[in-house]
């Protein structure tokens, strides 16, 4: 039954994201779909790209913390406008999910600074030592 399940939701979804009119009729939310589920791709492959450029030019340390912005903005945003989160059809937020993301962030900040008072000084190779390449 839960395969079932899987199936029957995953393929109205699809026909929903591409406009497929058996979906749309059954729907009202259909016509928004391609265009959030686009953002949605978007916006994935952006912090794919911002992640990478983190990682290069700056520290995994520092994306950690960029990182835990997201989420918090999330709260923050579902909280200000429920009226979305119930069009979207999300479970209501309570208090115990706020605090649990604003309470993260000591920890988080801690760790960080932790990790950067007992970082090496420098571990990129040198000349002589060559660079390691990840795929041969």
């Amino acid at each position: 039954s839960n395969l079932y399940d899987f199936w029957f939701s995953f393929s109205f979804d699809w026909k929903c994201f591409f406009g497929i009119d058996s979906a749309i009729d059954v729907s009202s939310r259909c016509n928004v779909c391609a265009v959030f589920g686009s953002l949605f791709i978007l916006g994935y492959l952006c912090s794919y790209a911002t992640g990478t450029g983190f990682t290069l030019y700056s520290s995994a340390n520092t994306l950690s913390l960029f990182l835990t912005v997201p989420p918090i903005v999330a709260v923050i945003f579902w909280f200000s406008f429920p009226s979305v989160n119930n069009w979207a059809g999300g479970s209501p937020l309570n208090w115990v999910d706020f605090s649990c993301n604003f309470g993260a962030i000591p920890f988080l900040i801690a760790g960080a600074i932790l990790f950067r008072a007992n970082e090496a000084e420098d571990k990129s190779p040198t000349d002589e030592e060559g660079v390691v390449e990840l795929c041969w």
